[in-house]
């Protein structure tokens, strides 16, 4: 019988310290509602995520696809980066409709949201995850699909395929929450999983982005504290603040 940590892949051990960044509009229902939404993986931009499961199988005579199951993966991403530029960027929009908001948790915090520690299911061992992204070279990813395998190492495969990306990607960093479902249950119109959370306990620090100003960032505090935030977890990100020092020329 597997154990719980198991589930924690590519070498996590529950102490790291994971991130992710949100624009506040989408962070804003988190709080209120108190529930971690992980979305369907075919909601991801990259058209190498899901690559496993897009690919042509052949079995003896019998040849064919399992995307039908691109319906049966839910998959979020965090990230062991502290701070990035690219995030703030990309998150944000410098507060004409919404900014970003980086908060921060444990590995340990987030596993035992989405496998819960008194809850050692058999359902939880064979779909619930968590791990490190591993990044490949093109070359890398073709080797790994050409593998041979067994009918009986697909789903382990799959599994492992949610956690390759290409090179271009490393920057990322990433750390992914990776949730199936039974097949019974794929494309039923169920967009996204929810997870009950405490804010409280489950986010660390709420960082707001840099290219605000004081007044702006001073906003974002007041709304998060209105959603109950305590005041001392929340501070706007000094990236972009310069600090000119004296140079002493002789």
């Amino acid at each position: 019988m597997n154990r719980r940590e198991d589930n924690l892949l590519n070498g996590l051990t529950g102490e790291e310290v994971i991130y992710k960044y949100f624009p506040l509009k989408y962070l804003t229902p988190l709080l209120q509602n108190k529930l971690l939404r992980v979305d369907h993986t075919s909601k991801w931009e990259d058209v190498y995520e899901n690559f496993f499961l897009k690919n042509e199988f052949v079995y003896g005579n019998l040849s064919g696809k399992a995307d039908s199951l691109l319906g049966c993966v839910y998959g979020q991403s965090w990230t062991l980066q502290d701070e990035s530029d690219a995030m703030w960027r990309i998150y944000s929009n410098k507060y004409r409709e919404s900014c970003a908001v980086r908060i921060k948790t444990t590995v340990k915090k987030l596993f035992d949201v989405i496998y819960p520690a008194e809850d050692n299911q058999l359902s939880h061992q064979h779909t619930t995850f968590l791990g490190r992204v591993n990044y490949l070279t093109d070359d890398e990813l073709v080797r790994w699909q050409h593998q041979p395998i067994s009918a009986s190492d697909m789903y382990s495969l799959m599994i492992e395929s949610f956690f390759l990306k290409r090179k271009p990607f490393e920057h990322e960093q990433e750390v992914r929450i990776i949730r199936t479902i039974p097949n019974d249950f794929c494309n039923v119109g169920v967009e996204s999983l929810e997870f009950e959370i405490d804010p409280a306990d489950l986010i660390d620090e709420f960082v707001i982005e840099p290219r605000l100003t004081n007044e702006q960032s001073d906003e974002v505090k007041g709304k998060l504290m209105d959603l109950g935030v305590s005041a001392d977890k929340i501070r706007q990100s000094d990236l972009y603040k310069f600090k000119p020092m004296k140079i002493i020329v002789r």
